[in-house]
């Protein structure tokens, strides 16, 4: 899902007799979107890699523990806590980094132990960490993702007004379709609301993270 030109990949299924195709997206939609004469021209085979399981996530941050610290260094309650916002944030690359800021927040105060406190700052710090990963996004969801982020709780239909006179180019539809797959990375919220003076709507919120309270 990063190509944003296709040629290459008419040229291979028109030029190349026996071929194997591997495609790799993050999102489900991406073959819907690619152009009619490539869409029509192949025969795909769908294999889905699913997200990490709680109990998956356990065991490959606690593999990462064991090869990156001495035993007895993790306090049990610290590490659950590590275990369970990687679990809700659903990426591995958040935990590992959790547990290197960890062990970089106790280390600062000379403590051979990661305890639970080490463990909460690092995960107060992770919507910052979680909202920079963007690289995936195409320029316009960015686009989309930075009007958000500066005008947070906002209507759907006053976001899409923004977005136009910003510059935006994309027809509303195109906008739900680039708001629903903010959603599903994880980038933003979005609560659908039924009557009132607006009638149905959706309020959309940067950010889908919990605070530490929630534990």
């Amino acid at each position: 899902d990063k190509v944003e030109d296709f040629d290459f990949l008419y040229s291979i299924i028109e030029e190349i007799y026996r071929k194997s195709i591997i495609l790799v997206t993050n999102y489900r939609d991406w073959l819907t979107n690619l152009d009619e004469r490539i869409r029509s021209r192949l025969l795909p085979e769908m294999i889905e890699f699913r997200e990490y399981t709680p109990a998956e996530t356990r065991g490959i941050l606690g593999d990462r523990m064991k090869a990156a610290f001495y035993p007895g260094v993790w306090e049990q309650d610290a590490f659950d806590a590590v275990v369970k916002k990687t679990a809700e944030i659903r990426d591995i690359r958040t935990g590992i980094h959790l547990m290197k800021e960890a062990s970089g927040i106790a280390e600062s105060r000379s403590s051979k132990k990661i305890a639970m406190k080490d463990a909460e700052e690092a995960i107060s710090k992770v919507s910052q960490f979680h909202a920079k990963d963007t690289g995936e996004l195409e320029e316009d969801e960015q686009f989309i993702l930075g009007i958000i982020r500066d005008n947070s709780g906002r209507k759907i239909g006053d976001l899409f007004e923004l977005y136009g006179a910003k510059g935006g180019q994309q027809a509303y539809k195109t906008f739900q379709r680039r708001i629903e797959k903010l959603e599903k990375g994880r980038y933003i919220s979005v609560k659908k609301t039924e009557g009132g003076k607006d009638g149905n709507t959706s309020i959309i919120t940067f950010g889908q993270m919990r605070k530490l309270t929630e534990f």
